[in-house]
């Protein structure tokens, strides 16, 4: 049984489209054996609201491994202007990747079942290429709260970087604090057997929830990668600039860095720098390559 609930239930939204995601919840709910209670939650953001069309929905059957690729976008420090490392994105090889987002991509993924083993494959040419790399830059790597609990990814992982704590050190798998707040204790038990392993850990999209702070206290936490929302504006807005001051400066005294995400101007890194914040990433410092 599956259950399909939607922010955008109250809208005008073509019947069509929630059939198809309502369709590829149950293809979800099948692939782990059937037998099963899923509750599965389309974001408004699957439809196309201004037109009452679907936005385009991945099935389970176009996408293949070969249809991926890798792009790594620049991390930088702040302070010292030196290479941090760089965050690995996925993205849609061709001519598939038109009117196909990274958001729409993972919400797919999710919808039917398969992002733990994308994740995976990404995750195991991450361990490649960092294996393969000199230096202490580091590469970070997105991770959704479904590949956090997924015993197959946790053994990938294991597999790979038990005995090299080398190349673990220069790993940081991030998750996004929403899915921090929806299984705080899934995900911290996930940090936890990543910082065993040796891997560095990040809180990505941080919105400045305290909740999310507080719980951080026990845990070594590496990083918080910063939502655009709390630094696109502090170049325009003094009073949010010390917030954000004031956000950082906690997130020190528990012993976690900071890296401000979206930077596109030399006035918001400068601003960024004189904040105390570690490090950044965005067009400013270099756009995705493959």
């Amino acid at each position: 049984i599956s259950f399909l609930t939607s922010e955008a239930a109250d809208r005008n939204i073509d019947p069509s489209a929630l059939l198809r995601l309502a369709d590829a919840a149950c293809l979800r709910g099948k692939r782990v054996g059937g037998r099963t209670v899923h509750l599965h939650k389309a974001d408004a953001g699957d439809f196309l609201l201004d037109s009452a069309v679907p936005a385009k929905v991945l099935e389970p059957d176009d996408i293949r491994a070969n249809d991926f690729e890798l792009y790594s976008m620049p991390i930088r420090f702040l302070q010292e202007d030196r290479p941090c490392g760089d965050e690995i994105l996925l993205r849609l090889r061709g001519e598939q990747a038109a009117g196909y987002s990274p958001r729409v991509l993972i919400s797919a993924a999710e919808r039917s079942g398969f992002v733990a083993q994308i994740e995976g494959w990404t995750l195991d040419k991450v361990l490649d290429a960092g294996a393969a790399r000199d230096g202490k830059t580091i590469l970070t790597v997105n991770v959704s709260a479904e590949s956090a609990g997924n015993q197959d990814f946790r053994e990938l992982l294991q597999k790979r970087l038990h005995g090299n704590p080398l190349l673990a050190s220069r790993i940081c798998l991030e998750v996004a604090e929403k899915d921090f707040l929806r299984e705080p204790s899934a995900i911290e038990n996930f940090f936890r057997f990543l910082i065993d392993l040796g891997c560095q850990t990040a809180i990505d999209d941080f919105a400045g929830h305290w909740p999310v702070l507080a719980r951080l206290t026990d845990l070594r936490v590496d990083w918080i990668k910063l939502d655009s929302s709390l630094t696109q504006q502090v170049t325009r807005d003094r009073s949010k600039a010390m917030v954000l001051k004031g956000l950082t400066d906690a997130a020190h005294d528990l012993g976690i860095k900071v890296i401000a995400k979206h930077v596109e101007t030399e006035r918001e890194m400068a601003l960024l720098r004189a904040l105390g914040i570690e490090a950044a990433q965005g067009y400013f410092f270099g756009k995705p390559v493959p």
